[in-house]
């Protein structure tokens, strides 16, 4: 409703209030309103009182300058009959209801924008919460990388449980009697037929890994990608029916992934969680092998001590895990730890000379002769496609020595390949799949492809 004051103003300025809506009346006085109250401040502004300094005389105007109109007067505007206190009046009543109202509706929305802003740190923090139990509970998981190879005998005892004793490792390995060296092995020891110990014997390191394993020191193998220093140790391991352990690195690893860390167990409850390394080293009849440490130097520090006390301290829970007298450490490694120069292996890293010189020997892996590759190669196609497969292998790599190309091809490619055409893949396919598709310089790919052409038949 209108109050009179209200409908006077209206009636003064042209409009009829009678035939106007109650919102089209509010704008229209708020508007009227706004008009007044410049009209009455104008004479009051400092331009009007007081020209600025350097102004011209206000009876000589600045040439071509426009003339200035005066401001209407209030009774102009609004007529005699209309006070300006009046109409001032009725812009504030309907200003500060109008005020009013955006407060509200502004404190509503805030409200609202809080409450919703409230949900989503709820909701972020729950996932947060979830995302980080689910990483603890997948590092306190048991990996591949922790998987033994060989937990228990033919009578169903467990490995770590039964006594170890020096074989010969020419009947261990099956290897000739000239092989007069030995190796730690379990009641449960079983020879890997399918790994032909022979081929290594030549540069030996077989020999190097007994002597570290009789003398509790240190072995780092370094070679080309491919040339089997992880199938030897695992062999070995199964072998001599010890478990064997490969402690991965990688940039994203941390320490952590290593030792161990508290996480939630089923009750909620913190507990905690060994690593993989802390894991490998309460097992007492354990072949670990660190695997690529040059991808992760940083890592490093935390086998000093493993190496050169034989104990592992965890910080966080105060306990100390000793090195077991029949545990073999092994490092493996693309490099023999000052980096690579050739620009093949990414990611490494030159290692700290003091970790280093916690390894006793240091021995270089060459590819397996041609038999023995083939011969692995048997256990997935027939053997003439085995002994095809290896002496192609065997072309790529000699030139890479001659430096026809850069890229070598490793076993893992050719078990690949061996897998694919023993499958019945075609062969065209398979080379594609675990060869080509491998191959980073273009011109290496073409070489590849022109050697298989040429010398590579595999008939499915």
């Amino acid at each position: 409703m209108l109050t009179t004051t209200q409908k006077r103003v209206l009636t003064a300025a042209g409009y009829n209030h009678k035939l106007m809506t109650t919102s089209e009346c509010d704008a229209a006085l708020i508007e009227l309103a706004g008009a007044a109250i410049n009209t009455i401040a104008t004479p009051f502004s400092p331009a009007a009182d007081a020209p600025a300094a350097d102004a011209p005389a206000a009876d000589a105007p600045a040439a071509d300058a426009p003339a200035e109109m005066d401001a209407p007067t209030f009774d102009e505007m609004f007529g005699p009959n209309l006070s300006p206190e009046s109409l001032i009046d009725v812009f504030m009543k309907n200003g500060a209801e109008a005020f009013k109202q955006a407060i509200l509706q502004s404190t509503a929305a805030l409200e609202d924008a809080a409450l919703d802003h409230e949900r989503d740190a709820v909701d972020a923090n729950r996932a947060l919460l979830e995302s980080e139990a689910a990483l603890a509970k997948e590092r306190a998981a048991p990996r591949t990388e922790r998987v033994v190879i060989h937990t228990h005998n033919s009578a169903g005892e467990r490995i770590t449980d039964s006594a170890l004793s020096d074989v010969p490792a020419c009947d261990l390995l099956g290897l000739d009697a000239s092989a007069s060296f030995t190796f730690k092995a379990t009641a449960a020891a079983v020879p890997a037929p399918e790994y032909d110990f022979s081929g290594v014997l030549a540069n030996g390191i077989l020999k190097l890994l007994a002597v570290c394993d009789a003398t509790q020191n240190h072995l780092w193998i370094s070679g080309e990608r491919g040339t089997g220093k992880t199938a030897l140790v695992e062999a070995l391991a199964k072998s001599t029916g010890r478990n064997f352990y490969r402690l991965a690195h990688s940039q994203q690893m941390e320490c952590a992934d290593y030792i161990g860390t508290r996480v939630f167990d089923d009750e909620g409850a913190m507990v905690w969680a060994d690593g993989l390394l802390t894991t490998a080293l309460r097992d007492p009849c354990a072949i670990i092998a660190i695997d690529e440490p040059s991808l992760n130097p940083a890592a490093c520090q935390m086998y000093q001590t493993i190496l050169d006390q034989r104990y592992l301290n965890i910080p966080a829970t105060g306990e100390r895990v000793n090195l077991q007298p029949d545990q073999l450490i092994i490092a493996l490694d693309n490099t023999s730890g000052d980096g690579d120069q050739s620009g093949a292996y990414h990611g490494t890293a030159p290692v700290n000379i003091a970790f280093m010189d916690r390894f006793a020997f240091i021995a270089k892996a060459s590819y397996m002769p041609l038999e023995a590759e083939a011969k692995l190669l048997e256990r997935y196609c027939s053997a003439a496609q085995a002994h095809a497969i290896a002496l192609y292998a065997q072309a790529v790599r000699s030139a890479v020595a001659d430096g026809t190309v850069e890229q070598t091809v490793s076993y893992r490619r050719l078990e690949a390949l061996a897998i694919l055409i023993g499958s019945g893949v075609p062969q065209n396919v398979a080379l594609v799949t675990a060869i080509f598709n491998h191959v980073n310089h273009a011109d290496d790919e073409e070489f590849y492809r022109q050697l298989a052409g040429a010398t590579l038949y595999l008939n499915n």
